[in-house]
């Protein structure tokens, strides 16, 4: 679904735009045929922000969300008109479940629907299916992730990670990967 308000300069070119977006799905790849950017299969997600457009960048920027029982915010962009789209981002989330990357892990698709305090089968941390790259030759990418508390810390037990995904020519690399280990209980951690 998809909610807007603001202005388009030139409906059917869309040469300029700048206007409010809400955006919900049930899956980030479902995003695939529209922007042509490969993101993971994803649980559920709903956000809304400031969506700026003009000549060949798209700017979703001060927006917020959820992907399944994670929150999100930050800015992201995205730059046409080169070799392969480039997408930057700078994205944070409080309370960040692992799970809802989804097959992008390697977490089974008849996992995907299982509920946010369900305990983990498994003492793996990642799932030990391939990852899904099929499309990552679609695109360039620079985000930056700041997750401050994980869910199920039981099993993964970190807090504060802080890491720079890049994407060069279907080679995905995280570095720094930089993290603490969880020091005390908070109220958005679940332990069960």
């Amino acid at each position: 679904m998809v909610k807007a308000d603001g202005s388009v300069t030139s409906l059917l070119k869309l040469t300029a735009m700048d206007m409010q977006l809400a955006l919900s799905g049930d899956s980030l790849a479902q995003l695939y045929p529209l922007l042509g950017i490969a993101f993971p299969e994803t649980r559920a997600y709903v956000t809304h922000g400031h969506i700026v457009h003009s000549k060949q960048q798209w700017r979703y920027e001060k927006f917020s969300g959820r992907i399944g029982a994670s929150d999100i915010a930050g800015t992201f962009q995205i730059v046409t008109g080169g070799t392969r789209r480039v997408m930057q981002g700078d994205l944070v989330s409080n309370l960040f479940d692992i799970a809802d990357l989804g097959p992008l892990i390697g977490l089974r698709p008849d996992k995907m629907q299982a509920t946010p305090n369900a305990t983990p089968t498994t003492s793996r941390v990642l799932p030990d299916l391939p990852f899904k790259a099929d499309r990552w030759n679609s695109v360039d990418a620079e985000v930056t992730l700041h997750a401050r508390t994980f869910r199920r810390a039981k099993v993964l037990p970190l807090e504060n990670l802080k890491t720079h995904l890049s994407l060069r020519d279907a080679l995905l690399t995280l570095e720094p990967l930089d993290f603490e280990p969880c020091r005390r209980p908070s109220p958005d951690h679940d332990f069960t």
